[in-house]
């Protein structure tokens, strides 16, 4: 039994540009806010090359590791509602 796979080339590669443009977006946030802490961008400008690979080719993981880092998602619901009146 012969299984024929039609892959579509084009729509990998623009796919692969989309997520490769994401993850320089997420690069330049992560060295903007990086370089303001002094401690930050020492370690930024000694582990350059490892930051830039990883940040673009894991930006999804990293992405959501920010956003669940937040304070808000370990407040109470009442302190929520306090808090923003």
């Amino acid at each position: 039994m012969n299984i024929i796979y039609e892959i579509d080339i084009d729509l990998i590669k623009q796919v692969a540009t989309y997520y490769l443009l994401a993850g320089l977006v997420f690069l330049f946030a992560v060295l903007h806010f990086g370089f303001k802490d002094h401690d930050e961008k020492a370690d930024i400008a000694s582990n350059l090359g490892v930051v830039v690979m990883t940040v673009i080719a894991f930006w999804p993981y990293n992405l959501i590791c920010l956003v669940f880092s937040w304070p808000v998602w370990t407040m109470p619901v009442s302190e929520l509602f306090r808090r923003h009146r």
